[in-house]
C-alpha cells in the first residue's frame, strides 16, 4: 500500500509513465548466422549467453533495440535492464519501453524494478508466469516532477555502476586465482622435475594418495531430519548452503540436536570438507570454517574429516569447479536426470600432497586470494542492500533526493 507522497508528486498507472512494445515474435525458420542478434529473456539472464541472428529486411522499428533501451522482460523471468550490448532485435515476451514526454529514463528503469515484486503478484500461468499489459494500468507508482526523477535516476546509477565495477574485480580476481592456483596445484613453487601420474604431471617430490587414505571419516547425512526442524538452534547444512569454495547460509535452516548416534556421526567440525552428493550443484564443495558452531549435514552432502585438517583449503581449492581434480568429480557423477556421487566415488579421489614447508605457502597464497575475493564479494552485498534501500526510500518519496547527492557524488 503507498503512503502519502509529497505535494508536488502525483500518483499515474506505470502504464502511463511510458509506450510499451512487445518484441516480434520469431520462428525457428527465422534464425541465420548472420545479421542483428535477436534478444530473447537468455540475454537478458546471461550476458555471455549465444545470440541467433535475423537477416530480414522487414523489422519495425518498435522491435529495433539500441545501448540506453529499458528492456522489461514481462514472462518466465521478471525484471528489466538497460541495455548496453549493441543493436538488436527485440524477442516476443520482452517489452521495449519507451519513455513519455516528461519521465526520465533512468527514474523509469528504477521504477519498474521497484514495482516487480507487486506486479509478479498479479502474474498469470501455473509453469510460465507472466503478467499482463493491465496490470500496469491497476499498478500505481508516485511520480515526482522531471528535475527530482533526474536526480533520483543519478543516485540509483551511480549506485548500480559502483556494483558494476565491483563485479568486474570479483571476475578479475577469480580469474587471476584460477590461474595461479591451477599453476600451483600442479607444478607447484620451483620445481623443475616432475612425473606422470594419474591426475597428471606433479613435482617429483610430491606425494599422491587417496581421500580415504588421507582421512579418518567419510560419511554423509541420514534422512528423517525434517522431524528436527525448528526456528533456532544448531545450523543443519543443506546442498544449496555449499557456494563457489564456502558456506552460505543466506538460505537457513536450524534443528535441534538429536540425541541419537546419528547426531554425532553428522556432526561437522572445523576444516570439514564437505560434497555436495545429490540435489543442486553435485560437486560443490567448502570448507567448514572456525567459529560455525554445531552444525549437522543433510543426506545430500558427503562430509570428509582429514587427518591433516590443515589440508582442507588445499583440496578445496583442487576439487572447485576450475581446479585440476574437479575432473574426477564430473567423471564419477551417476545418473543424468539426476546426478549424484557416491561416498565410494569419494573415497577415491586422488589427491596430491605437497611436503610441509611449501603445502603451507601454497594455502597462503590461497588463503590471500579467498580473502580478497570475500572482501569484494561483501562489498558488493553492502552495494545492493544499499540500492534496495535508496530505491524504496527515494521512488516513494520518504527520503528525498537533495538528501543523498553528496552520498551518492561519493
Amino acid at each position: 500500500m503507498l503512503h502519502d507522497v509529497p505535494e508536488t508528486w502525483e500518483l499515474k498507472p506505470l502504464s502511463d509513465l511510458a509506450d510499451y512494445h512487445n518484441g516480434r515474435a520469431f520462428k525457428p525458420e527465422d534464425w541465420t548466422d548472420q545479421g542483428l542478434p535477436i534478444v530473447r529473456i537468455a540475454q537478458i539472464n546471461d550476458p555471455d549467453a549465444e545470440y541467433d541472428y535475423y537477416a530480414g529486411k522487414d523489422v519495425e522499428p518498435r522491435h529495433l533495440i539500441n545501448d540506453g533501451d529499458i528492456l522489461f522482460s514481462w514472462s518466465a523471468t521478471l525484471t528489466a535492464i538497460k541495455w548496453s550490448r549493441g543493436p538488436g532485435i527485440l524477442n516476443q515476451h520482452i517489452f521495449k519501453v519507451v519513455p513519455r514526454l516528461g519521465i526520465d529514463r533512468d527514474f523509469l528503469l528504477y521504477t519498474i524494478l521497484n514495482s516487480i515484486d507487486v506486479l509478479a503478484g498479479h502474474s498469470h500461468g501455473s509453469t510460465m508466469k507472466h503478467i499482463k499489459k493491465g496490470v500496469l494500468k491497476l499498478h500505481q507508482v508516485p511520480v515526482p516532477p522531471l528535475s527530482e526523477q533526474c536526480r533520483i535516476g543519478e543516485i540509483l546509477s551511480s549506485v548500480d555502476e559502483a556494483i558494476q565495477a565491483t563485479q568486474a574485480v570479483i571476475e578479475q580476481t577469480r580469474k587471476v586465482k584460477r590461474g595461479v592456483l591451477g599453476r600451483l596445484l600442479t607444478r607447484g613453487i620451483g620445481h623443475t622435475r616432475f612425473r606422470q601420474t594419474e591426475i597428471g604431471e606433479i613435482p617429483e617430490t610430491w606425494g599422491l594418495g587417496k581421500l580415504r587414505d588421507v582421512s579418518c571419516h567419510i560419511t554423509s547425512g541420514s534422512r528423517g531430519w525434517a522431524q528436527y526442524y525448528t526456528d533456532e538452534g544448531a545450523l543443519f547444512v543443506r546442498s544449496q548452503n555449499i557456494r563457489d569454495g564456502v558456506l552460505d547460509f543466506a538460505d537457513r535452516q536450524h534443528v535441534r540436536v538429536p540425541t541419537n548416534a546419528e547426531g554425532a556421526r553428522t556432526l561437522v567440525c572445523p576444516d570439514d570438507l564437505l560434497f555436495t552428493i545429490t540435489g543442486n550443484g553435485v560437486g560443490n564443495v567448502a570448507k567448514v570454517p572456525n567459529g560455525l558452531g554445531p552444525a549437522y549435514v543433510s543426506q545430500h552432502i558427503g562430509l570428509v574429516r582429514l587427518n591433516e585438517p590443515d589440508l582442507a583449503d588445499l583440496f578445496v581449492a583442487f576439487f572447485s569447479p576450475s581446479g585440476p581434480g574437479n575432473v574426477q568429480i564430473t567423471g564419477s557423477q551417476y545418473g543424468q536426470s539426476k546426478p549424484g556421487l557416491s561416498l565410494e566415488n569419494i573415497r577415491q579421489f586422488v589427491v596430491p600432497i605437497p611436503p610441509p614447508t611449501e603445502a603451507r605457502r601454497i594455502i597462503a597464497m590461497i588463503r590471500d586470494f579467498t580473502t580478497a575475493e570475500m572482501i569484494a564479494i561483501d562489498h558488493s552485498s553492502h552495494l545492493s542492500a544499499l540500492k534496495s534501500g535508496l530505491m524504496s526510500d527515494l521512488l516513494t518519496g520518504r527520503k528525498r533526493a537533495s538528501d543523498h547527492l553528496l552520498m551518492a557524488a561519493e
